[in-house]
């Protein structure tokens, strides 16, 4: 009956998402504008700077909730997930900017 209760986060943990989000904003940033110079920029001549894509960013947090992929109600946020998480995130971001990279050069 226990495993049915949702276990809150405790204060370290949710420092560790905090720092790992922090971290990876920048990255995430210079992916969306590298990404929006290659494809949105084209059709529209409105470039925008790494302070605008992370605007852009945020705005997409706030309307996408965060974990969806990786965490289900009903499991406990640890730090081997976050870990998890972390790298997804990143290999995400990378692998969205060497694709992006390829697709924009046969344009």
């Amino acid at each position: 009956m226990s495993g049915n209760i949702k276990q809150k986060e405790t204060i370290p943990e949710q420092l560790v998402a905090i720092a790992i989000w922090l971290a990876l904003l920048p990255f995430s940033g210079y992916v969306l504008k590298m990404l929006w110079l290659w494809f949105i920029f084209p059709l529209t001549n409105i470039s925008i700077s790494i302070p605008n894509a992370l605007g852009l960013l945020l705005i997409a947090h706030y309307l996408i909730p965060d974990g969806i992929l990786l965490l289900t109600k009903e499991s406990k946020w640890s730090e081997e997930k976050g870990a998890v998480k972390a790298f997804t995130s990143w290999l995400m971001c990378g692998l969205a900017l060497i694709i992006g990279y390829v697709y924009h050069l046969f344009m």
